[in-house]
């Protein structure tokens, strides 16, 4: 079936007479026979197994109240309860990164000698991010062009965004009125962009986070944050994954283990360990996201013990504390009871911080 918003029945019912687009810009109602209305632009390829939406459109304010007879605030309000700022944000607010990760395309040195050298005459096929078996023709490819080299793979799409990918799904505290800080990450989207592994590699965490709540890791744990940022192969996803799927460095991660047998698999985890081993701290990631928010038995939290924070581990055999200034602004809110009313408030702002 294949339904255009141009090409539905007039609110007539005459035959002859097709609603055209001004029309439909002016207010008028598309809908068509059998109660059916088509607002967006769709197709289904016969090999697929889900409809396609090439191009949205959003209904003018005018049309959408005589389409659905509310405002789309109204209908949100009252049937989903979402779409709306509940709480006041901080003027300084920074969201996470919704949507995939973006990265700034590495300059490559031609004397450079490479990160990950043991694997410079390994290449694989040519690899691609999968969205469906019609989509074989415009397939967005996962590596450079020029090249399919497993080392070239490894240190610019993979490790060379390692650090930028997480720190692009940081977000920031939901509720204005009880928190001393106005984002948890004080690196603006488009810098984050740009950022190298380097900023793991220093407890001093001031130039990264306004607030955090560290815990230093013993081997155990260190080990399986590892596993969960870079999974063995064949790996299968949890029932509700977050952030992992929306961070260039773990698509691509995955694609180049699908593409190689077992060994060189496990050569490559063998490769990114060595330097996972290295860096100061990660954040403290499960199976199912990466970062964690709250207040947890264990965790130290800086500067403000009582207030919720994205939560990272501290390397084993690094002895330093991590320190973060405080932001300059009010003094920090009071520190809360802590109780049932409390805990499930903070339960709630972790849920949402995705």
């Amino acid at each position: 079936m294949d339904g255009q918003a141009d090409n539905v029945l007039a609110p007539e019912g005459d035959l002859g007479e097709l609603l055209g687009s001004q029309q439909f810009r002016n207010g008028v109602p598309p809908f068509a026979q059998y109660n059916v209305i088509y607002l967006l632009d769709f197709f289904i390829p016969p090999e697929a197994d889900c409809v396609r939406f090439p191009l949205a459109v959003a209904l003018d304010e005018q049309t959408f109240k005589k389409v659905f007879g509310s405002s789309q605030e109204e209908i949100a309000l009252v049937a989903q309860r979402n779409n709306i700022t509940a709480r006041a944000r901080h003027a300084n607010f920074i969201p996470a990164r919704k949507g995939l990760t973006v990265h700034r395309t590495p300059v490559r040195d031609e004397d450079h000698w490479p990160e990950f050298p043991e694997f410079v005459n390994k290449t694989v096929p040519t690899m691609g991010a999968h969205y469906g078996p019609d989509m074989a023709d415009v397939t967005r490819p996962i590596t450079p062009a020029c090249t399919n080299m497993v080392s070239e793979i490894l240190e610019y799409k993979i490790w060379g965004i390692f650090a930028s990918s997480l720190i692009q799904k940081i977000s920031s505290p939901k509720r204005r009125t009880e928190s001393s800080v106005s984002t948890y990450c004080n690196i603006q989207m488009i810098d984050r962009e740009k950022l190298k592994n380097e900023v793991m590699n220093s407890v001093e965490l001031h130039g990264v986070f306004t607030q955090v709540h560290w815990k230093r890791a013993s081997e155990k744990e260190w080990t399986a944050t590892f596993n969960h940022l870079f999974p063995i192969k064949n790996w299968k996803p949890p029932r509700y994954h977050q952030h992992y799927p929306y961070m260039e460095y773990f698509l691509h991660y995955t694609a180049l283990l699908d593409n190689v047998d077992h060994e060189t698999a496990g050569k490559i985890r063998e490769a990114l360990w060595a330097k996972v081993r290295d860096l100061m701290w990660l954040p403290a990631a499960n199976g199912e996201r990466v970062w964690i928010y709250g207040l947890s038995d264990g965790f130290v939290g800086v500067p403000y013990p009582r207030e919720s924070g994205p939560h990272i581990l501290v390397n084993p055999y690094v002895h330093d504390e991590p320190s973060v200034v405080p932001p300059p602004g009010p003094p920090p809110a009071p520190e809360p009871e802590i109780g049932p009313r409390f805990l499930r408030e903070e339960e709630e702002e972790s849920s949402e911080e995705e």
